[in-house]
């Protein structure tokens, strides 16, 4: 579902950009931010190392979204 400011940025990104997925990341440990990552639509995709850092990292492919 895209909602508010968020929506605007995944319509301009498919639209404009041409961008087939969004990807997210954040600390594992961070639920706050893993669930609201979620709760956007993305989709876990597994950890990632980043910069030596370890990353849980998500996915979101912006044709598979219906906008309301």
């Amino acid at each position: 579902m895209w909602e508010g400011e968020l929506g605007w940025i995944m319509r301009f990104a498919q639209d404009e950009l041409n961008l087939k997925r969004l990807v997210a990341i954040a600390y594992p440990d961070n639920k706050r931010s893993c669930n609201v990552i979620e709760k956007l639509g993305f989709i876990y995709k597994g950890e990632q190392e980043h910069f030596n850092v370890n990353f849980s990292y998500y996915e979101l492919e912006l044709s598979k979204i219906k906008e309301n």
